[in-house]
């Protein structure tokens, strides 16, 4: 499991301890974000689907609060890719995951 996968299950753990003290925890998994990180590494190839807004990511964390979720993936092209694991067989996800982080070729 890579960093982040442990970040999820930490996050969720953390949650699922502190329900019952009145301590909220979330685990807000953002997609690519209007930020400067794109333009300080020169590339937008790690960008997958559209941008969302830091505001944008703000509102979904602040619903998922609300809601009592321990997690919550921001963005439709980010909430699918963490989807697909679930939908197919690892194989597949490991190749649309892959190829939606290539470059796209120029026209």
């Amino acid at each position: 499991m890579g960093h982040q996968g442990l970040r999820l299950s930490y996050s969720e753990a953390l949650w699922a301890e502190t329900r019952a003290c009145g301590v909220d925890v979330l685990a807000l998994c953002p997609g690519a974000t209007q930020t400067s990180f794109f333009d300080v590494v020169g590339t937008d190839a790690g960008s997958v689907g559209k941008r969302q807004t830091p505001q944008q990511v703000v509102a979904t964390g602040l619903r998922a609060l609300a809601r009592r979720r321990p997690s919550v993936v921001s963005g439709r092209a980010n909430a699918l890719l963490a989807k697909l694991p679930r939908l197919f067989p690892r194989v597949v996800s490991v190749k649309v995951a892959g190829g939606s982080l290539r470059p796209a070729k120029a026209a």
